[in-house]
């Protein structure tokens, strides 16, 4: 049972990552071109949004720390770039981090959002 629990904590993280290094990815190659289609990004931002808010309530402190780092790299990736009148995307990217704060009981994960926050 406990290999189990491992083998399934182990995928989890390994998914994690996966999507992580793939939004990533694409946010660079997204960033990088002259194409800001803004409205496609929303839509898988909504997604992904939904997925750092899972990794980074996670009951294993490593895996939502990490998630919460994860989402504060690309959080400032893309607050780097000047965003377009009529979307309100920055705001939507900081979001997870609210929901976060909100949800977390952990005085870690709330010091480590924090400092994401200052940091962003």
């Amino acid at each position: 049972m406990v290999l189990l629990k491992l083998s399934v904590n182990i995928i989890i993280v390994l998914l994690s990552l996966v999507i992580i290094l793939s939004f990533d990815a694409a946010l660079n190659a997204f960033l990088s071109s002259n194409c800001y289609v803004f409205q496609v990004w929303a839509r898988i931002w909504s997604v992904l949004a939904n997925h750092f808010i899972s990794a980074g309530s996670h009951h294993d402190e490593k895996i939502a720390m990490y998630a919460i780092d994860s989402l504060r790299q690309l959080s400032m990736k893309y607050l780097e770039r000047a965003e377009l009148a009529n979307f309100s995307f920055q705001n939507d990217i900081l979001k997870p981090f609210v929901v976060l704060m909100r949800n977390s009981q952990s005085e870690s994960k709330r010091r480590l959002i924090v400092d994401c926050i200052v940091q962003v």
